[in-house]
């Protein structure tokens, strides 16, 4: 909840209410939450019907870790 409510400006007890499903964030603090987690972003994504996003997101992330592990294994 800290971090959320760090992340967007809200106070606890919003983000509380956001994660109890009283209600949700606005537009400006969903933006916010898709800035820095993309579990947001492919949420709102497959909600959109947008699953070519989605797709071509899991791929870049696929890439990234790849790469990541290639530079590790070339330390060696």
């Amino acid at each position: 909840m800290k971090i959320v409510a760090a992340w967007t400006g809200a106070n606890e007890r919003t983000v509380k209410n956001w994660f109890a499903g009283h209600y949700g964030p606005s537009g400006d603090h969903l933006v916010t939450l898709i800035k820095h987690c993309d579990a947001v972003l492919m949420a709102v994504l497959s909600m959109a019907d947008r699953e070519q996003l989605l797709i071509s997101a899991k791929i870049e992330d696929i890439e990234r870790r790849l790469a990541e592990l290639l530079a590790m294994t070339r330390r060696r």
